[in-house]
């Protein structure tokens, strides 16, 4: 079952991943306007923007958790879904990427 603290890790994890490998992404910099350089560059929007997409969520629960009167239960139900689209689009915008750079 998906409890609320581990998503919030699997997140924070692939987040943290996320920072690691971006100097290995970007010592493969395309130096041409062709389909490997733009999936290259989705994958690096990709990768800059799901740790601070991350982040943005986190804040948002804490927001949810000083402003409203929702139930515990609830906001971390609704950061719980977040975190989880996130992530889906994060995968989905990778393979994108991925199938772009090998021109499948």
């Amino acid at each position: 079952m998906l409890t609320f603290r581990r998503v919030t890790i699997f997140s924070s994890v692939v987040a943290s991943l996320c920072v690691l490998i971006l100097p290995l992404w970007i010592l493969g910099v395309p130096g041409i306007e062709n389909d490997y350089a733009r999936g290259w560059r989705m994958g690096l929007n990709a990768i800059l923007l799901y740790p601070l997409s991350c982040l943005i969520n986190y804040a948002f629960y804490l927001l949810l958790t000083r402003l409203s009167s929702v139930g515990r239960l609830r906001r971390q139900q609704i950061n719980r879904s977040v975190a989880i689209a996130l992530l889906t689009l994060f995968g989905l915008r990778m393979i994108q990427a991925f199938t772009i750079i090998i021109g499948a």
